[in-house]
This record gives C-alpha cells, structure tokens and sequence, in this order.
C-alpha cells in the first residue's frame, strides 16, 4: 500500500524576489491570507550564502571583511600570551574564513586587504616589527619556517579546486553550466590553472630533478598524462602553492637585509612547529625571528630607519650591524690552522686522526657539518635531532645574551 504525504507551503519560511527588465520590483505574493516575505525583507541562506535584492554578493563580501576585522580585535583583546592568538587565527579565523572565500565572488583586492590586517596583528602578536616582511610569516623556502598559511595563497587554491571540481564533475548538467568563477581584474583563476597545467606538462618532459643527496626516483609522483582527474586535481593545487613560493623568493631576492639568508650556505632549515612554539619564550621567540631577518634595532638599523645618526660600535668605532655585535665584538680568530697543526702533532705520535670543523650559527642554526660529524661519531636518529636542538637553544641563548649587554663595557 502506498501512503501519499500532503505538504503546507509556509508562507513565513518561503521567499519571494520579482525581475522585471533587469530590475527587482517590490511585488508581493500571498498564500491565502499570509504574505510571502520577499529577499529585500529577509534575506535568506542557503549552504552558507546569504541571498539578498541586490543579486550581488558586494553587501556580503564587506560583511565577511568586517567580520574578520572583528574577529581579529577580538582575540587581541583576549588578553592571551600572543603566541596562542596566532594559533587561534591559524587554527579558527582562517578556516572560518575560507569558506565564505569559496562562497562569494571575491576580488582578489580584497583578499589581499584581508592579509595585510592579519599580518599587522601576526606581527604584533609575535613581537616583530611592522617592517618585518610576509616572506617570514609564510614561506615554506626560508632558513626559519613558521607553522603559519597565507589568506592569498589559501583563497588561490580554493578557487583553483573549486574550478576544478564544478568542471571535472560527474554530472553532466554541472559540467555544461560552465560556471564562471569571478575573482576581479588582478587574478584569473582560468589562467592561474591553465599555467599550472603548462607546468606541470613541461616538468614531465624534463623529469623529476633530485634534490640534495636523494638518489633518483626517492620521491615518486603521479605523472601527468597517467594520473586520474583527482590526482590532476591535487597536483595542479600543489603546483599553484609552488607558484605562490616562487613570488616569496623573488621577494626575499630583493630584499638586503630580510632576504640575507639567501647567502647562509650550509645552514639547515628549521620548521618551527607548534610545539616547539610553545616551549619557547616570548622573548626567545621574538629575538629569534628578529635575528634571522634582521629585524632588531642594531645601530646600522636604526640609522637606517631615520632613528639615529651614528650607527658606529660604542665599544669599538665600527659599523654596528648585527653581524658585528654577534660575532666580531668577541675578537674571534680563525683557528684552522691551529687545528692542522694539532693533528699533525696527532699523527706524529702514531694516531689516527679525523679532522671535523662544525658550524654551528649565532643565531642557532647548525650547518650540515655538525649533522655529519654525528653520524661519524655514531650519534644518529632522535638522539641526533635532540642533540642538534640543544645546541641550537644555546647559541640562541649566547647570542640573546650578547645582544643585551651590546653597550656594556666587559672587564678584562
């Protein structure tokens, strides 16, 4: 037996919007004796959209801007230490905020408006400078990584797989409706994927390239011409970051002074996570992101920002950059030779040396030789990195130290 269920129409839950050549009219629609509201009246949502009269997501898309203003002076004023404000913006500001993203026709102007605020509250809530550049707070190249993701890059692969799904999909009629993404005049997400896919087209031809000491074909991928439309997918996603990575290294190029590690040959990369950060003090966190992009208010600094006249050493006379206070202010000497000779000394008396210069920086980062050393010694695995780490949190310490006493004169 088959039972049928009559359905009410709801006059209170309906919506009602009236075009006519090209313009809404406000006409009203009844059901009976009840009056339907229309769009203008209460607008309605629906998957997360708001629809309103205005057949335009321009109300919204100034909504989702002020609601991350908000969002943002908020935690600020939570009182908390500013190392859990940036995890709450990492971790529930920006996913929140992703979806409107998708949602909305937004300009890419306005994306990039909404990074600029939340960079001015990162770097005050990790005690760096307004100075102290993006390329720091979101790349994935640097000497010092932080767990941290750009609204630009984030809103650039979300539109790109958007595109992507709504063209690759299974329904036919989604496919012919050829749904056009707007993102303004600045960005096209079309083109973005249209040179993704050039190279990603291109990388195959010339192949894989190994990176470092890896052996060929360590680190497999899909290929382009076998890989399933989800992989394609995911590879033109991952091809759209290295893009966006690419434009943080141009930047960083251009830069003296926040782009000098570019030259720091043989230094390992750190990838600060959340863990590390929390185990860190503030005042350790802050001179180490200040030292790596030097960013701290040295006297060559300062006379550079238009704060003082003399950027010369108190103690000394010479140009007080942060070099200078870290490392020459404590007379050190090159002390290769002694070593040769020391070994040399060795082997007269009959013993096998091995000579191991290591590296290890003033501002904590420990060069391949250090790791090398090590292994030779037979020091490997989680007893290596937690070696490596100590060693690390020292030089930050002496370093830290030096920069405090810069203008004491020391007792002999």
């Amino acid at each position: 037996m088959i039972t049928w269920a009559r359905m009410k129409v709801k006059p209170s839950k309906s919506r009602s919007l009236v075009v006519k050549n090209g313009k809404v009219k406000e006409e009203r629609f009844k059901i009976g004796d009840e009056i339907i509201p229309t769009v203008s009246e209460k607008p309605v949502k629906c998957l997360g959209k708001w629809f309103n009269n205005t057949l335009s997501d321009k109300l919204n898309v100034e909504d989702t801007y002020k609601q991350l203003d908000d969002w943002l002076k908020a935690v600020d004023k939570s009182g908390l230490p500013g190392k859990y404000k940036a995890w709450i913006y990492q971790h529930g500001i920006l996913p929140r905020l992703l979806w409107p993203l998708l949602v909305y026709d937004v300009p890419m102007t306005t994306v990039e408006g909404m990074e600029r605020i939340s960079n001015s509250y990162l770097r005050r809530w990790l005690g760096v400078p307004r100075s102290f550049s993006s390329v720091g707070l979101y790349s994935l190249g640097t000497k010092l990584q932080l767990p941290l993701k750009s609204i630009t890059e984030e809103f650039k692969v979300t539109k790109v797989r958007q595109h992507l799904t709504l063209k690759n999909s299974r329904d036919e009629k989604v496919r012919s409706a050829k749904v056009e993404i707007r993102t303004g005049r600045k960005w096209s997400t079309k083109k973005t994927i249209e040179d993704a896919e050039s190279r990603l087209k291109h990388s195959e031809i010339v192949g894989r390239v190994a990176v470092g000491r890896q052996g060929l074909d360590v680190t497999p991928t899909a290929k382009w011409r076998t890989a399933t439309v989800e992989e394609k997918r995911h590879l033109v996603q991952k091809e759209v970051r290295s893009m966006e990575e690419e434009s943080r290294m141009v930047k960083a190029v251009s830069m003296k002074k926040q782009g000098s590690w570019l030259n720091w040959e043989g230094a390992r990369q750190q990838k600060l996570g959340w863990n590390e950060i929390w185990k860190m003090e503030p005042h350790r966190l802050q001179f180490k992101l200040k030292s790596v992009y030097d960013v701290l208010p040295s006297p060559t600094n300062l006379a550079t920002w238009g704060l003082i006249d003399d950027p010369k050493c108190v103690l000394c006379g010479k140009p007080a950059n942060l070099e200078h206070i870290l490392s020459f202010m404590l007379e050190c000497f090159e002390r290769r030779e002694v070593y040769m000779a020391t070994r040399q000394e060795c082997r007269d008396n009959g013993w096998r040396v091995w000579l191991f210069p290591v590296e290890v920086g003033s501002r904590g980062f420990v060069g391949q030789s250090m790791w090398r050393a090590l292994r030779a010694l037979g020091i490997v695995g989680g007893e290596r990195s937690k070696l490596i780490g100590n060693l690390c949190k020292e030089a930050e310490t002496a370093s830290m130290w030096l920069w405090r006493k810069r203008s004491e004169q020391w007792k002999q």
